[in-house]
This record gives structure tokens, sequence and C-alpha cells, in this order.
């Protein structure tokens, strides 16, 4: 019967929006490569980064949302996995 719940938990966590995804995971993308680049003084307006005069537009397909969602999937969805081995294969 724990079972159940815990994958009736799992199954709810599954249908995140990926517009939360996208809130999560624009700044993470976007500071990392502000990080990555910051040798060169970029300059951040939104989620286009300016490094010397060229600019960098973040797009849905750049943030690769669709493939953290994928991974949440398979991790969530597979049975008799470990509280902290799922934490690690996320």
């Amino acid at each position: 019967m724990k079972y159940i719940y815990n994958f009736i938990i799992r199954y709810f966590l599954i249908f995140t929006p990926l517009s939360f995804l996208y809130l999560v995971f624009l700044p993470i993308t976007i500071y990392g490569v502000f990080g990555l680049l910051y040798f060169w003084d970029p300059v951040i307006l939104g989620d286009i980064i300016i490094v010397k005069g060229i600019q960098f537009t973040f797009i849905d397909a750049c943030i690769a949302i669709g493939a953290y969602w994928l991974l949440l999937f398979l991790t969530l969805t597979t049975k008799d996995i470990k509280f902290i081995t799922r934490i690690k294969i996320i």
C-alpha cells in the first residue's frame, strides 16, 4: 500500500507545468553562461546577454526544458529506486 501512495505523489510531480520548469531553469542557464563569459564583460537584459555588441537571446529550446522534464518523468516513474538515489539521478 505504501508504494501506491508514493506512486500517486510522484505521478502528480510529473505533471509539473513546463512554464514552472522554465522559470526555474532560465535564471540558472543565463547566470551560468554569464559566469562563463565573465571575462568578456557581458551585460544581461532579461533573457538576452550582450557580449561586445553581439546579442545572444535564450529561447525555450536553448534551455532544454523538454529534456529536463523527460529526465524527471523517467526518474519518477521508475519503480523501486530509493529516494536518495532518485535525487542523485535527477
